[in-house]
């Protein structure tokens, strides 16, 4: 095993100008998207988004710009390495369960946020965002709020993100201004003309870098300061899980004052700041919490939306019903089959920072959310089956189950440890993310329904995420995700210049 501060003194050895070129190169070349992730080509397996992305934080915040040794391929090699081999603070828990939840936390946390389906969470932004009607009063999310916050819309900005994405990845990590075209170019070339007033402006391209992606060393270092003290404060903190911390390339991918442009280590998080959760913290930051909130109620009608892509079923929204204290709300969707009812409930909670430490006080606020939603359920069952006036559209004379439906994935909330911290139901109830119900209402098998009732009577498979689930099984295009993906200024860009 090998020690947080051993792990950053090898990467002390170097000035941040000579390694984090290196590890944006290596970046480009493993943390290219692909069928298999290219990581697992990598020698040693070593050179995983992950690690790349903890040793250039790690470079950032405690490198020193004044050492004189120059970082060579083996160098960095040696540092992954280390990466690889870091020491688990909790593995002598005398709680095997605390342990094994805290364990399966920081793993989900680490690693399976770098291994989501790419191309769908972009098309996730337009299709939810933009797409997708509220039936309810927005506080921000009204005409114009993308040019408020990006100054562009939003297909504009994730068609930047696009562009800087596959510049960074076939440059070696490096975004230089100068490949942007100049006013000499457009007049001598009248396809560009065509292209800039379609899809890129070059000064607005600019401005939401500096706005929204790049930040200086020294930014990067105080952004990192500030956001994990918080959590170093908290009570049994240890410095081996400073690798699960925070890294403020999430919140500014791209550094500047390394050489000509901007250097990007970790292609990925420029991806993730146009995915819905990217927007959504942008959001925050800009107009404030009510942000969040108007993004929630979005993604209660976008699930409806995907909702009714289900063949043979009939969809039906929230229904408001007499209560002890007034009028009572249903769970957001039920879904009606010949031999199943599917009653879900949305939540566009994300998984949080003290979450993803393995702290399982911090769990302890989305296990409450989560909980809501389970009990909306259950509620919303037994009104079904109590033949409740306001619920006779809704057949009481067939199996029922129950999904929770959040829009970042909660990778092990469906595991037995996990289960134990949420209450008990009458019916089954599961979790599932945006994604995974955008691919299941696509399946091609014979009967989806079936396909969840024998889920959820499968004591072993029921446990495991619902991607795992349907891995290898077929599946359809989604439409509304292939209508958000056309949407956006690149995906037209060959036949324009055609």
């Amino acid at each position: 095993m090998v020690q947080d501060g051993e792990y950053r003194k090898l990467i002390r050895r170097f000035p941040p100008s000579s390694l984090l070129p290196r590890i944006a190169a290596a970046a480009a070349v493993y943390c290219r998207p692909g069928e298999q992730h290219p990581w697992l080509n990598s020698p040693g397996r070593k050179y995983t988004p992950w690690a790349l992305a903890d040793a250039a934080r790690v470079s950032l915040v405690h490198g020193n710009e004044y050492r004189s040794r120059q970082a060579g391929d083996q160098d960095l090699f040696t540092i992954l390495n280390a990466y690889s081999q870091l020491d688990d603070p909790f593995r002598t828990a005398q709680d095997p369960v605390e342990h094994r939840l805290r364990f399966l936390l920081r793993m989900a946390g680490q690693q399976l946020i770098w291994q989501e389906f790419q191309r769908n969470d972009l098309a996730r932004s337009a299709a939810m965002l933009v797409h997708t009607a509220s039936v309810k009063p927005m506080q921000h999310l009204n005409n114009g709020w993308d040019t408020a916050m990006y100054g562009c819309s939003l297909t504009e900005y994730v068609g930047i993100t696009q562009l800087l994405w596959s510049v960074i990845l076939d440059h070696a990590g490096w975004f230089d201004p100068r490949l942007l075209p100049s006013v000499e170019q457009f007049a001598a070339d009248p396809r560009l003309e065509q292209f800039t007033s379609a899809y890129l402006d070059p000064e607005i391209t600019l401005q939401v870098i500096e706005k929204h992606f790049a930040a200086s060393s020294a930014w990067l270092k105080d952004n990192d300061r500030l956001v994990n003290a918080r959590v170093r404060r908290g009570s049994g903190y240890d410095l081996q899980l400073r690798r699960f911390e925070y890294n403020p390339l999430r919140a500014r991918p791209m550094v500047t004052g390394l050489g000509p442009g901007y250097l990007c280590p970790a292609p990925d998080l420029v991806w993730e700041k146009a995915t819905p959760w990217g927007i959504m913290l942008s959001g925050r930051e800009h107009f404030g919490n009510a942000f969040p909130a108007d993004v929630g109620h979005l993604f209660e009608q976008y699930i409806g939306r995907q909702l009714r892509l289900l063949p043979g079923a009939a969809v039906h929204g929230e229904i408001k019903y007499p209560g002890p204290g007034g009028t009572c709300e249903s769970a957001d969707w039920m879904v009606v089959f010949d031999d199943l009812v599917l009653v879900i409930e949305a939540k566009s909670i994300l998984p949080t920072q003290p979450m993803r430490l393995g702290e399982l006080d911090a769990l302890s606020d989305i296990t409450e959310k989560l909980a809501r939603a389970h009990q909306q359920i259950d509620t919303t069952v037994d009104l079904i089956r109590r033949r409740h006036p306001s619920f006779s559209a809704i057949p009481a004379d067939r199996m029922i189950l129950g999904m929770t439906a959040t829009l970042q994935p909660f990778h092990i909330a469906n595991s037995l440890d996990h289960r134990q911290l949420l209450p008990a139901t009458t019916v089954p109830v599961s979790i599932a993310s945006a994604a995974e119900i955008e691919t299941l209402v696509m399946l091609d098998v014979a009967s989806i329904p079936q396909f969840l009732i024998d889920l959820a009577a499968d004591a072993e498979r029921s446990t495991w995420a619902l991607s795992t689930v349907m891995a290898d099984l077929p599946y359809r295009a989604n439409p509304i995700l292939d209508q958000a993906w056309m949407s956006y200024p690149w995906s037209g860009l060959a036949a324009d210049l055609d």
